[in-house]
């Protein structure tokens, strides 16, 4: 798979309603170095499935690196 296609793949997991609702309550404006602990608490919740933390770590990565519009 490429990359562009994976990434694809994760932002419809993003865009799903609960797992974007789940994304603004817990972690929206929050340290990204709080990623992991906030993911881990979400999916041991069982407000997260794996598919979904796991789609969010790599956006939130990305973000990281790349400069998108609309993201600071």
């Amino acid at each position: 798979m490429k990359k562009n296609e994976l990434l694809k793949e994760c932002a419809k997991i993003f865009e799903k309603p609960s797992v974007e609702q789940w994304y603004e309550e817990n972690m929206r404006g929050k340290p990204q170095a709080e990623t992991i602990n906030d993911l881990e608490r979400g999916v041991k919740s069982g407000k997260l499935s794996l598919r979904d933390a796991l789609s969010i770590a790599l956006i939130v990565g990305v973000q990281w690196y790349e400069k998108f519009e609309g993201v600071s």
